[in-house]
């Protein structure tokens, strides 16, 4: 019983990133990816149309509005996970060091979730500081 719960949760989770990552003509369109197979997720055997760095940021994105009220301190994060997303990039395209797909969607996501919260903060003390 277990394990038919577990195959249609997986189908569902599936059906989900399907429809969010690989069916998604917009998110082809928009979003200007390199779309590098060994760095990027499959489902089904089909390639998302972002990498895997890019699939953390969306995500992060997505849920980036529960953040809002704790943005000073997810502010603070961001700074920290944008340093650690350059860090990784950087490092990789030196050729310093390999990375690999579960570090790169951690960061992508650690910093697309704290994104609008930083922007937040930076306008309301931008608006403070104005008027």
């Amino acid at each position: 019983m277990n394990c038919k719960l577990n195959n249609k949760l997986k189908k569902y989770y599936e059906e989900i990133l399907i429809k969010l990552f690989i069916d998604n003509t917009l998110l082809y369109k928009f979003v200007n990816c390199h779309r590098i197979s060994s760095r990027s997720f499959f489902v089904r055997n089909r390639q998302f149309h972002v990498c895997a760095r890019c699939t953390g940021l969306i995500a992060g994105c997505i849920i980036s509005p529960l953040f809002l009220p704790v943005s000073e301190h997810a502010s603070k994060i961001f700074i920290f996970s944008f340093m650690v997303l350059l860090f990784d990039g950087v490092t990789q395209i030196m050729r310093w060091r390999k990375s690999n797909n579960r570090l790169r969607v951690i960061t992508g996501f650690m910093t697309g979730a704290t994104t609008l919260s930083f922007f937040w903060v930076t306008v309301n003390h931008l608006f403070l500081k104005l008027y």
